[in-house]
């Protein structure tokens, strides 16, 4: 099977239809699914867009040969007016910068867009995410080659790096890297978004760079800027990640390379990590982790500046004075000049109370640097610890001139206020949802309260208590006279309504049982301030155990025509025979008072008179949906209240300490405090 038969197309030279392919074979050879079929796949991927290079690189070249012919003539005329090519400079040569047809105005090419994944390549064709390219072989670098500046092809490019990279004494010059950069590939538009790509996912396995590199890095591909507006920023933005690193050495001095070049036949990269880790802990506090790894790349090589600086810094922390010092007594002997390393021994033996061995190095750096501050006020310090009051003041009042010569009376700094903890943006944030979280809290229980209240029977001691009672509420009512009156409140229908229930004589529904069952509640009449009032209830009342008066509890609703009318008639009707007899009783089993209700009867009211409101006798209701809903917000609530006070608690510790430390600072380098 041909490369093209493997992709599904004919042959041809067109790079983006080469990825299309690829890109839709890929759905079928799947590498974990697949992973022969994939391999086959890409090995057709690499050979098609090897082929369509080479001969687009062939076709330019002929391009290229017809046109020197056709200018030939004019070649010496436009020769003096060509840019040369110059190095790159702040990221930018000469040959960024591109003419309009019609202007002379300098054009930028544009940005490179970054991908999103550390892993995975974005094909902007077809829309479809596939693996990085393979590397191929290194190759044997030779840094005076000079055909370092032009590959021809990415892959080219791409083992350019790496081989640059290798060789370390190539790797830490700039002029090799800016080499590269002017590269008639690096300024190929077509290839610019792949390299940028590429490049970026090399770099991640190869990071021990000079930060001058970085920066030349950035300054060609602007990585930065699509870092942070990634998505994916804050993922990949950990204390170890590439992203954090990169970031770091674009905005920090960077750690030093050149004493390797004399380190010999030694692990490199091992020494280069370790040293890095070390330096994170450092940064981090985490001294322990940095005397680790500081420790670790000091067995493979003890002679690098910056990592006895870094050792000598941690045990200082410590403060294990004699290890500091013996660090940076070595640091002293490999770079002499280096005066940060006299201040550094000049604070241990004032911190240990050497102050006369502390002076003379103090003094060592002011014959070098007559305007070194810190080693002024060191001095004064150091004097103050002699006992020699007037050579303290001496010292200080140097530094004071130093620091601001045009006047005799320095300004002072202001104070650092401990409300300044308070106008930090996180701390307002979690201040803002504690806040937000109490006041939800407070409302759960209050509506809490509200339910519970509502199960909690309310006296009702009169008619116009009662009348003010709301549907909803629990009450308790004192009745006396209370006796049955002999209805049943029916369930005739399907729905829930009230209008589904009908009230009936019971002896009547009793008679007509396959109609009316059993009745829901019966109805009683009492008298409650004076007036009558209807009582259901669902369970029957023992009226014979009742005394003359009861109390009931319930809910009252607003009486009905029917209920009203059937109480009316049930209690003014008469049987036509005499009272006890079984005609009367015959009687009374075939008064049906929905007939009644219906086609009207002529009843007279009540005497006293039936109140508006009748009362439902029941245990009250708890409503089951509310508590649910109530119990799950104040959970999720009071979680969020818990994490806000908690990371409240976290970044108030965190800022005063801060300022309390940086207080200190303060004050032990200010000479009046000292005096």
């Amino acid at each position: 099977m041909t490369i093209w038969e493997r992709l599904g197309i004919r042959p041809t030279n067109d790079v983006k239809a080469i990825k299309r392919a690829y890109a839709k074979q890929l759905k079928i050879h799947h590498p974990e699914e697949d992973p022969q079929g994939y391999q086959a796949l890409r090995e057709a991927f690499d050979a098609a867009l090897s082929l369509a290079k080479q001969q687009a690189i062939r076709e330019e070249s002929a391009a290229e040969a017809e046109d020197k012919l056709q200018l030939h003539s004019a070649e010496d005329t436009d020769q003096q007016f060509a840019l040369p090519r110059s190095p790159l400079v702040h990221g930018r040569s000469t040959d960024e910068l591109q003419f309009g047809e019609n202007t002379e105005t300098l054009v930028t090419p544009p940005r490179l867009p970054l991908f999103q994944a550390d892993e995975l390549l974005w094909d902007e064709d077809t829309e479809t995410l596939v693996p990085p390219p393979k590397l191929p072989p290194h190759m044997d670098f030779d840094p005076d080659d000079s055909s370092l500046g032009n590959p021809r092809t990415t892959a080219d490019l791409i083992a350019t790096v790496t081989a640059l990279y290798d060789h370390f004494p190539s790797r830490i010059s700039p002029d090799k890297w800016i080499e590269l950069l002017n590269s008639e590939m690096m300024w190929n538009v077509e290839y610019m978004l792949e390299i940028s790509k590429d490049l970026f996912v090399v770099l991640q396995n190869r990071r021990y760079l000079p930060a001058e590199i970085w920066k030349l890095f950035e300054s060609f591909f602007h990585w930065e800027e699509y870092m942070r507006e990634s998505p994916l920023f804050d993922q990949y933005r950990g204390v170890h990640s590439f992203w954090s690193y990169y970031l770091r050495q674009l905005r920090e001095p960077g750690l030093g390379y050149e004493s390797l070049l004399q380190a010999g036949d030694i692990d490199i990269e091992a020494f280069l990590a370790s040293r890095d880790q070390g330096y994170v802990a450092l940064i981090q506090n985490d001294l322990k982790q940095a005397e680790k790894h500081l420790k670790h790349a000091y067995s493979l090589f003890p002679a690098d500046p910056d990592l006895l600086r870094l050792l000598g810094e941690c045990y200082l922390r410590l403060r294990e004075y004699e290890k500091a010092l013996s660090y940076f007594d070595q640091f002293v002997l490999l770079v002499p000049d280096e005066l940060n390393a006299y201040l550094y021994r000049a604070r241990i033996f004032h911190d240990t109370g050497q102050f006369s061995r502390s002076l003379e190095e103090c003094k060592l750096i002011t014959s070098r640097c007559l305007d070194h501050y810190e080693a002024w006020i060191l001095s004064g310090q150091n004097y103050i610890g002699l006992g020699d009051q007037r050579h303290a003041e001496e010292s200080f009042q140097h530094a004071l001139q130093m620091g601001k010569p045009s006047s005799e009376e320095p300004k002072l700094k202001k104070p650092l206020k401990t409300s300044k903890l308070f106008f930090k943006k996180r701390i307002l944030a979690f201040m803002l949802i504690w806040i937000i979280t109490s006041i939800l809290l407070l409302s759960c229980y209050h509506y809490y309260g509200n339910l519970t209240n509502l199960m909690k029977p309310v006296p009702a001691s009169n008619v116009q208590a009662l009348e003010q009672t709301q549907e909803q509420n629990y009450i308790s009512l004192t009745l006396s006279k209370l006796r049955d009156t002999g209805i049943g409140k029916y369930k005739t229908g399907l729905g829930k309504d009230e209008d589904a229930y009908v009230y009936q004589n019971q002896a009547f529904a009793f008679v007509h049982y396959g109609k009316y069952g059993d009745a829901d509640a019966n109805v009683y009449l009492g008298e409650f301030d004076g007036y009558n009032m209807i009582v259901l209830n669902t369970t029957g009342l023992d009226l014979e155990n009742i005394q003359h008066k009861t109390t009931v509890q319930g809910y009252v609703h607003p009486i009905n025509a029917e209920l009203r009318s059937a109480v009316t008639e049930m209690l003014q009707w008469k049987p036509e025979h005499p009272k006890g007899t079984p005609e009367a009783e015959l009687e009374l089993y075939s008064k049906n008072l929905i007939t009644h209700f219906q086609f009207g009867s002529k009843v007279k009211p009540l005497k006293p008179e039936i109140l508006t409101k009748y009362i439902e006798v029941r245990a009250p209701i708890k409503n089951t949906t509310a508590y649910r809903k109530l119990i799950a917000g104040f959970i999720i609530v009071a979680l969020a209240w818990l994490y806000s006070s908690y990371m409240l608690l976290t970044e108030l510790r965190r800022n005063y300490r801060m300022i309390r430390y940086t207080k200190g600072k303060e004050s032990k380098n200010d000479p009046h405090t000292i005096a």
